[in-house]
């Protein structure tokens, strides 16, 4: 059934001592979903959020609605970049005419105690809404993404590794298994606020093209008709990077990929650096995924490798604003390196505050995933945050107005399902080798992703 709303407001609803509020509202109906954007502000750390509707101006309302996902229920933090999904059809058999919509917001501490009554309502404000469209772009480190077949260049490190007879057992049962959960995966990401998942997806330690052409043929994500950017690279391990996206969202202009080379390193060969160019939204954005060089032989030791790639991404990106001084460039990947780390905090100069970000500048959307202790692997019971996106300046919009294509929020994907459950690597990711052993997970690496808006 075809949902119509012909004058959406909003009201805001809190207890009047509390001095909560959610404020900077944002409506769209996509599909048969309402997408609610907020912030949440208040005295309280946290407050239980619940949605409300009226068809009489708020003379009777609905509620609370249940069939809701994101920032909404019980000890939700006060901040910025809230968003709550409404399935509006698995609640209403229709939605039509006059609605306005309710927050009730009630402090931590009343329904800790239980005390959830409200005595009076308070009108803050009063919003109409606008059509604000969502893309979710994604980053995976798919963990050797292998073939069956035995690679022909002897080169390669791990040329028979991943092959029936080599030492990991590689067999066809194995590679599917693979597959299935890395798509799986996939499907999963962003789906709690948009419907349609990634529409750009950037990944790396894959093989080879084939692969790829297997990934998005299961089932999970098949539909979504995956489009695929690769290219050959010189890496020792045979992997290299790549991007998978849905061409309904992302129209590709251009790609290239570019050698990392170290001075006076004549055997040093590494994973290329994937500059992909095309439209979405109908605007010009560039994503370059990147893998820079491992932490083998001690984080200290191999640093210097891994400055020679950040000052590779530095030039890639500076060659597009060259062009293009408004350019929206999205630099993804495998960094080997944490937000603080010299080479992003020195060689990119990439900022983890949005505030303190000026015009031409880069701004590192896992800074404060970072701050707060949150990684996407784990190593000897530490845990590193390498998988990043870094965006320009271009694409953040401190006044939220959204004209242009903005970036909204980051998220790293860590459901239990991903983590071990028992043992001495409880929490960590879910692997699909140890050593030699097949585990059956995932990979060793939580994928992460984000979200760009802009109102159409």
């Amino acid at each position: 059934m075809h949902i119509k709303i012909y004058l959406l407001t909003s009201i805001f609803i809190c207890k009047l001592l509390s001095a909560q509020e959610a404020v900077n509202l944002k409506i769209v109906q996509k599909e048969k979903k309402i997408y609610i954007n907020y912030d949440l502000i208040g005295n309280y750390d946290y407050l239980e959020v619940r949605l409300f509707i009226s068809k009489n101006d708020g003379k009777k309302w609905e509620g609370p609605l249940k069939y809701v996902s994101g920032d909404i229920g019980e000890k939700i933090s006060t901040g910025r970049n809230k968003i709550v999904v409404w399935d509006v059809l698995a609640e209403r058999e229709k939605f039509q005419g006059d609605w306005i919509f309710g927050f009730e917001l009630i402090p931590s501490d009343n329904f800790i105690s239980g005390n959830t009554e409200i005595n009076k309502f308070q009108i803050l404000d009063k919003y109409k809404s606008a059509s604000i469209a969502l893309e979710c772009l994604a980053f995976y480190n798919l963990e050797n993404l292998f073939d069956t077949i035995v690679d022909p260049d002897t080169n390669k490190i791990l040329q028979e590794d991943f092959t029936p007879h080599g030492p990991k057992n590689f067999n066809s049962q194995r590679y599917y298994h693979k597959l299935h959960n890395m798509a799986y995966v996939i499907s999963k990401l962003g789906k709690e606020i948009t419907p349609h998942g990634p529409s750009v997806i950037g990944v790396c330690e894959i093989e080879n093209r084939q692969v790829l052409e297997d990934l998005v043929r299961q089932e999970s994500i098949a539909n979504k008709k995956y489009k695929i950017v690769q290219h050959e690279g010189p890496d020792k391990r045979g992997i290299d990077c790549a991007l998978l996206y849905d061409p309904l969202h992302f129209q590709l202009t251009a790609s290239k990929s570019v050698r990392l080379t170290i001075p006076n390193s004549d055997d040093f060969f590494t994973r290329d650096q994937l500059v992909v160019s095309g439209n979405m939204l109908g605007e010009k954005i560039h994503f370059i995924v990147i893998h820079w060089p491992s932490r083998r032989g001690g984080e200290e030791k191999s640093r210097p490798k891994r400055i020679e790639a950040a000052k590779l991404s530095k030039s890639l990106i500076d060659s597009l604003q060259l062009v293009d001084p408004n350019a929206k460039v999205i630099l993804m990947g495998d960094f080997n390196d944490d937000p603080i780390s010299p080479s992003i905090k020195d060689v990119l100069k990439a900022k983890g505050e949005m505030i303190n970000v000026k015009d031409g500048e880069l701004f590192n959307t896992m800074g404060e995933h970072y701050k707060k202790g949150i990684g996407t692997l784990a190593y000897r019971d530490q845990w590193n945050l390498f998988d990043q996106f870094i965006v320009t300046s271009s694409l953040l919009d401190k006044k939220k107005v959204y004209d242009d294509l903005t970036f909204y929020r980051s998220i790293i994907f860590n459901k239990p399902f991903l983590k071990n459950k028992k043992g001495n690597f409880k929490g960590y990711p879910f692997r699909t080798y140890v050593g030699s052993t097949f585990m059956g997970g995932y990979s060793d690496h939580f994928p992460v992703y984000l979200f760009l808006v802009k109102k159409v």
